[in-house]
């Protein structure tokens, strides 16, 4: 259903920060058949998913090298569900970091297996960088005002400070070194901008991310990528364009330009946009969009009332 008169959909997929202690339960009681795709990325990736989805310790599941093979698969398992129900053809993807691994698989552009290990490495390599700075969110600052600040911040302390994500009109958050963070803190503070605290265990899509890249490079450029009709935004352009492997290796160290790839997604003429996977964080940040007039569905709420419009 990319485009039959019904709308024409973005289907968005999650990265972290959508994991929780319970997650896919209900989607695993209400679509059993669902435990199959699980079984298989578990296989693949030797892991122990839905023990740590559904009753696993919240420290474990919260750790960077299990969050994203969970993840990943919640948004795959939610995926199966609508192929099998409504085969379901979007007309774009867009995955917010991790999330654009479900999406290139989602697309058919790299096969479940390829991705799952992929997935399982950059887990893997970015656990390493754990403990190598911190995160900041600020709220309600536009973009070139926050980006000049950071500049300012970055020179004055020799420190790295980047923008990591751009989430929406009102959201930009920042990566860094934890000096420069918390010196970035300061200024905001004396500028009166809002900002709080992101609750991740290292800097992801900035310049420390770069070992974990390199790390990531050699096996994303040894992938076999399928070139099919599928259109999927990469975080790295934000834009509609010819999918590259390399954008995949360059989201990891470079900004997440989400309200980019939104807008664009809007231009292409997008009306209605389905979050495939857990949580709901991606449609709240969505409705943030003031050319946003569309529908959203988050799947973990709607899936049944998603299925009957697709029907």
């Amino acid at each position: 259903m990319a485009s039959d008169g019904r709308g024409t959909v973005l289907a968005m997929y999650p990265g972290q920060g959508a994991q929780y202690t319970g997650m896919c339960r209900r989607l695993l009681a209400d679509f059993p058949y669902t435990a199959q795709t699980f079984e298989h990325i578990e296989d693949l990736m030797q892991m122990r998913i839905r023990h740590m989805c559904l009753v696993g310790d919240r420290e474990q599941l919260m750790q960077t090298v299990n969050t994203q093979p969970c993840l990943f698969a919640a948004s795959m398992a939610y995926h199966a569900v609508l192929q099998r129900e409504a085969d379901f053809r979007p007309a774009l993807h867009a995955g917010h970091s991790l999330g654009e691994f479900s999406a290139l698989a989602a697309s058919g552009k790299l096969s479940l297996a390829t991705a799952s290990r992929l997935v399982r490495v950059r887990g893997q390599v970015m656990q390493a960088l754990v403990g190598k700075g911190e995160m900041l969110a600020v709220l309600g600052a536009k973009l070139e005002t926050v980006a000049a600040l950071v500049q300012r911040v970055g020179e004055a302390s020799g420190e790295v400070v980047d923008i990591a994500n751009h989430n929406s009109p009102q959201q930009v958050v920042i990566a860094g070194t934890v000096a420069g963070v918390r010196a970035l803190d300061e200024q905001l503070q004396a500028e009166g901008i809002k900002r709080i605290k992101v609750p991740v265990s290292a800097p992801f899509h900035s310049r420390l991310m770069l070992p974990a890249e390199q790390q990531m490079e050699k096996l994303i450029m040894a992938a076999a990528f399928v070139s099919n009709d599928s259109l999927v935004i990469a975080n790295y352009r934000g834009e509609i364009t010819p999918y590259q492997p390399d954008f995949l290796v360059k989201q990891i160290s470079n900004p997440v330009r989400w309200v980019a790839s939104i807008e664009a997604a809007i231009a292409f003429g997008c009306d209605i946009c389905v979050e495939v996977g857990s949580g709901r964080i991606l449609s709240g940040l969505l409705r943030r969009f003031p050319t946003w007039h569309g529908k959203c569905y988050p799947l973990e709420d709607d899936l049944r009332t998603f299925l009957q419009v697709v029907g």
